[in-house]
């Protein structure tokens, strides 16, 4: 028993190794892929202005049909589409049994259940925004809505959360950090791949995107 046991815990710690490593080593990637602490504060900015007016869209790919007059901002692949869904724990009972009569019993005592909230996954698909639109395109659902109907929205690494009208929850988008500029150096004054940067968009750099196109300010 106390073998299996200890066969158990081994494998166990294997696998956590495993799943340590795996994170690391994607963190270590993603930061290898990304130059943006290279850049001065005001070439960030100019980053982030060229990417809310749609002047970088020709970096992303998307099978959405633009309608007239709207410009791509910019467009996503495998992004997940979450939402917050309450989730209800088995309830705990606590009590006594009462035999009041041959096979009937009384149960006496409470009964505690807890719930919370967690993000699901929905869905996985191409989120795409434009000047005018936010469309997701998933495996089962899809999601049209125009910019005007957001009422605020948030980033931070790999995640957009979004509240807009006519929906009560706040829709969450994870993995939206996949997006990569490759620009020329500046401190260079050669083209060479080896001397072109990379700026990794996250979560906050298209929030701040879509709400300059909701504001209207572009």
């Amino acid at each position: 028993m106390e073998e299996l046991l200890l066969a158990g815990i081994v494998i166990f710690c294997v696998m956590l190794l495993k799943v340590i490593f795996s994170n690391s080593q994607q963190e270590l990637d993603d930061s290898h892929n990304d130059d943006s602490g290279l850049l001065s504060e005001e070439e960030k900015h100019e980053i982030l202005d060229h990417l809310a007016q749609g002047n970088i869209a020709h970096h992303f790919e998307t099978s959405l049909i633009l309608k007239k007059n709207e410009k791509l901002i910019f467009s996503l692949p495998s992004v997940s589409y979450c939402e917050e869904r309450v989730v209800r724990r088995k309830g705990v009972s606590q009590g006594i049994s009462l035999r009041v009569a041959r096979g009937i019993w009384l149960r006496t005592g409470g009964f505690q259940s807890a719930s919370e909230e967690e993000i699901k996954e929905l869905d996985i698909g191409e989120l795409s925004i434009t000047s005018k639109r936010l469309v997701f395109f998933g495996s089962s659902r899809s999601l049209e809505y125009q910019l005007g109907k957001i009422n605020a929205v948030s980033g931070h690494g790999d995640t957009l959360a979004i509240s807009r009208s006519g929906k009560s929850k706040v829709e969450y988008f994870v993995g939206v950090n996949s997006a990569i500029c490759s620009l020329p150096d500046k401190r260079n004054k050669t083209d060479l791949e080896s001397d072109r940067l990379n700026f990794r968009f996250q979560g906050e750099h298209l929030a701040e995107a879509i709400e300059k196109n909701v504001a209207g300010v572009i």
